[in-house]
């Protein structure tokens, strides 16, 4: 059996966006997140990633903590000034609960320790993706 997302005709296919300032990491995630069921969408920092989630809110923001000039908590900040009701998994290279905690209280479900398993990403970003697609649809 294939379960996939469905997109209604019309409506734009659901998006990933991913905000880290390294460049290889942004085209890593990319390539590994790249699927036909969603768009995934790359910011070099959070003030790129603001414009976007202003524009056309993704479905899914994963967010490195450590970005040069707004920090991932504070991005996490002014998305939700900005009424940013989509999913957030916090990218860090440290496991520091206070953090860890921080960033939840910030509306981040998700939070994955670097370095990872590129397979457990998209295990994750699949479940978050499904997850919604099914809430979405029970609300409809």
């Amino acid at each position: 059996m294939v379960i996939g997302i469905q997109v209604k005709a019309g409506a734009a296919k659901p998006a990933i966006l991913v905000v880290d300032d390294q460049p290889a990491i942004r085209q890593l995630l990319f390539e590994a997140l790249q699927d036909d069921r969603w768009e995934v969408r790359l910011a070099s920092g959070a003030f790129e990633a603001l414009q976007q989630v202003a524009c056309d809110p993704p479905t899914l923001a994963i967010i490195d903590l450590r970005l040069p000039g707004m920090s991932g908590l504070e991005l996490l900040r002014e998305m939700r000034k900005l009424e940013y009701r989509g999913e957030v998994l916090v990218l860090s290279a440290y496991s520091d609960t206070d953090l860890l905690a921080e960033a939840r209280a910030l509306g981040a479900s998700y939070w994955l320790t670097k370095p990872f398993d590129l397979d457990d990403l998209q295990s994750l970003v699949e479940e978050v993706m499904f997850g919604r697609q099914e809430r979405s649809e029970l609300l409809s």
